[in-house]
């Protein structure tokens, strides 16, 4: 027992000592412009996780469409200029490998593995304001994979913030408005980290 008892306050006393005092946290909104489908729009969501030794991250991440995105298209019944919306989504993780850290201005690289979801709503009938009574006329599931280049200013010790630009490439689901390559597309993300 008296040796048990010394066995694991030697594991704290190792993790307290150095492990853990190179892991750091970290969390912040996300707001990126993209392009699905040729429909300009703007992504809202956020991110959390760790830094570990200031050179690997790993978070979790996510973001929608601020609001249905209007455009023109096909609503099933063979009338190719419908009034139509897109409702988007996607989360998941991200791995970040971190140069220079320290520096006032620094280089990072991630790769976000995401699954998402993709529907196309066509306005009711009864022309209500309320985007709830719309109807879906198609959607479907998206495996993600966005790798990107953020360049970062350490604003304080406490505060990251940068520009990210990624390319969304976009696998799974079959849709008649847009195909995936159509799905697939550049971002533009304004990046804020809070905590360290």
């Amino acid at each position: 027992s008296t040796t048990l008892h010394a066995q694991q306050a030697e594991t704290l006393a190792s993790f307290s000592g150095g492990t853990f005092d190179n892991v750091k946290g970290f969390g912040g909104p996300i707001v990126s412009g993209t392009s699905i489908g040729g429909t300009l729009g703007v992504l809202v969501g956020g991110h959390g996780g760790i830094i570990i030794g200031d050179s690997f991250g790993i978070s979790i991440t996510g973001a929608g469409f601020a609001g249905p995105r209007a455009f023109k298209g096909d609503d099933l019944k063979g009338n190719t200029s419908t009034d139509l919306k897109i409702v988007y989504g996607h989360g998941g993780l991200a791995s970040e490998y971190i140069m220079d850290m320290h520096k006032f201005v620094h280089l990072t690289i991630p790769v976000k593995v995401m699954a998402g979801g993709i529907g196309i709503r066509q306005e009711a009938e009864s022309n209500s304001d309320d985007d709830s009574d719309d109807k879906t006329i198609e959607s479907t599931a998206l495996f993600i994979i966005e790798p990107g280049a953020n360049i970062e200013l350490n604003i304080s010790k406490f505060f990251i913030t940068g520009i990210n630009v990624s390319y969304r490439l976009v696998d799974g689901g079959t849709l008649k408005n847009f195909s995936a390559d159509q799905l697939s597309g550049l971002n533009v993300v304004l990046v804020l980290k809070f905590g360290h």
